[in-house]
C-alpha cells in the first residue's frame, strides 16, 4: 500500500508549521491546552524550468500560495538557463513579494546530466545542447572537472549579481574543497556576472517564458509575455470546476 506522504501538500505543510510556531491548541477530553511554540524556519521550492505554459503557470500560482502560507525563503530546482533564474526574481518583484531566494547549484558531470536529460530526475532540466557540451568537456585530461567547477562558480556569480540571497551547492562527490573553490571564485567573479550569461543560454525547445525578453541583457523585462493562443477547455474541465466549487469549497452550500 502507498505511504501517506501526500496527506498534506506543500501549502498545507507550511500552514501546519505556522500553527506549530504560534503554539497549537489541542483538545484532549474536552479540555483545550496550548502546546509549546516551535521555531521552524520553513521554505519552499519552485521550478521555473517548465517548457509548457500551463506547467509554468502552475508553478507560480502554487508559489503564491506557498508564500502566503508562510514560506520564509524560496529555493529553485536545478536548471542551467540564466533567463529562467532571472524570471523567478522578476516574478517576485512584480508581485511585490519580499522573500529571499536561493539558487540551486549542482556540480554537473556528464553521467548525472545524461540522467537528467532523459527526464529520470524530476525537477532537474538538462537540455540536449548542454548535454552535448558536457560530452565534449569530458574528453579533457581531468574529465572536465575544472570546467564543472568553473561553471558552478559562474552560476554563483550571476545569481549573486541578479539578487539571489544565497546558494545551495551540491552534487555527488562534492567535497569541502570544491565548495570552497566555487564560493571563493564566485565572489571574485560576481562583479562581472553579466559576462557569464551567454554561457547559460540553454532554453528548452519551444519553451514558454513568463516575461518578454530583454534584448539588451538577454534576461527579462517586467512585462508579461504576449500569449498568442486563447486557452480552450474540454467538457471534463468544466465539470471538474463545478465539482471543486461545490464539494471542496468550505463556503459551498453542499
Amino acid at each position: 500500500r502507498p505511504k501517506p506522504v501526500f496527506d498534506l501538500d506543500s501549502v498545507q505543510g507550511l500552514q501546519l508549521v505556522e500553527k506549530m510556531n504560534q503554539g497549537m491548541e489541542q483538545d484532549s477530553g474536552g479540555k483545550k491546552t496550548r502546546l509549546a511554540s516551535t521555531d521552524f524556519f520553513a521554505g519552499a521550492a519552485v521550478s521555473p524550468f517548465k517548457a509548457v505554459e500551463a506547467e509554468l503557470m502552475g508553478q507560480y500560482f502554487k508559489l503564491k500560495k506557498k508564500i502566503e502560507a508562510g514560506a520564509k525563503f524560496i529555493i529553485t530546482q536545478v536548471g542551467y538557463d540564466a533567463r529562467k533564474y532571472h524570471e523567478v526574481l522578476t516574478w517576485l518583484k512584480v508581485n511585490k513579494y519580499n522573500v529571499p531566494v536561493f539558487v540551486n547549484i549542482y556540480i554537473l558531470p556528464y553521467g548525472a546530466a545524461r540522467t537528467m536529460n532523459s527526464g529520470q530526475i524530476p525537477g532537474c532540466v538538462v537540455t540536449d545542447k548542454l548535454l552535448a557540451k558536457l560530452d565534449e568537456e569530458r574528453n579533457a585530461k581531468d574529465k572536465g572537472r575544472q570546467t564543472r567547477l568553473d561553471r558552478a562558480a559562474k552560476m554563483y556569480a550571476f545569481a549573486k549579481g541578479m539578487g539571489y540571497a544565497g546558494a545551495h551547492i551540491g552534487g555527488h562527490g562534492a567535497t569541502y574543497e570544491m565548495v570552497d573553490y566555487i564560493v571563493t571564485k564566485g565572489e571574485e567573479w560576481a562583479p562581472k556576472w553579466r559576462d557569464f550569461l551567454p554561457e547559460f543560454d540553454f532554453p528548452q525547445k519551444d519553451g514558454f517564458y513568463f516575461f518578454e525578453k530583454d534584448e539588451k541583457t538577454g534576461l527579462n523585462t517586467d512585462k508579461p509575455a504576449t500569449r498568442t493562443a486563447k486557452a480552450t477547455h474540454p467538457p471534463v474541465y468544466l465539470l471538474s470546476r463545478v465539482a471543486h466549487a461545490t464539494l471542496f469549497n468550505p463556503d459551498s452550500v453542499v
